[in-house]
């Protein structure tokens, strides 16, 4: 979904129900930078299509926002594409947990011959861990090419919980969708501030 000329949501990626994933992305006249990659590598897939349909000669260039698997989950099919992976330098998941959490949502299915044939599998296809290759441990800019969005602390509950806003305030409202944002009069959510 177009939220202004830069940036664009891409909601409703599978997810354990009834829980659905959000990601999106920002793009530059170079290089688009992915914000989270989804749970899977269908979902890598997905937001790929969407960012390589809007600037189809940009790099890509991935980031993630925090280490829980709806944010990480669709990094292997990124580094498959020799795509830059950035993310906070406590990151570090494995391959055992994701398939601790297939094995944890397969076992939410009702239907026990669905759940005998492992079907919560079917949407982690070709899924595999890869962390970011990229760390950090504090703020820095990053220049898309007209737009140089910064990476820093939320100050919530995980110290690798990051965000992704625009540095200036035009180009918050570069990014901000509604009129609160763009009159000061409140801040409303878009996608480049995604938690």
């Amino acid at each position: 979904m177009k939220l202004t000329d830069n940036c664009y949501a891409v909601t409703g990626l599978y997810y354990i129900p009834p829980w659905s994933v959000n990601a999106g992305f920002i793009a530059g006249k170079k290089k688009t930078l992915i914000v989270d990659t989804g749970g899977s590598s269908i979902s890598a897939q997905t937001i790929n299509g969407y960012a390589s349909s809007v600037k189809p000669d940009n790099e890509i260039i991935v980031i993630n926002t925090e280490k829980h698997l709806d944010h990480i989950g669709g990094n292997g099919f990124f580094a498959d594409k020799g795509n830059l992976i950035f993310g906070h330098e406590s990151i570090d998941r494995s391959q055992n947990e994701l398939i601790s959490s297939i094995s944890e949502f397969n076992c939410l299915i009702p239907n026990a011959v669905r759940r005998n044939a492992n079907e919560a599998a079917i949407a982690f296809k070709n899924t595999k861990i890869v962390n970011p290759d990229h760390k950090f441990d504090q703020a820095f800019d990053m220049d898309l090419g007209g737009i140089s969005p910064y990476y820093h602390d939320t100050g919530t509950y995980e110290i690798q919980h990051f965000r992704v806003r625009p540095k200036s305030a035009l180009l918050r409202r570069l990014c901000y969708s509604g009129t609160a944002a763009e009159s000061g009069g409140g801040k409303s959510r878009g996608m480049a501030e995604m938690d």
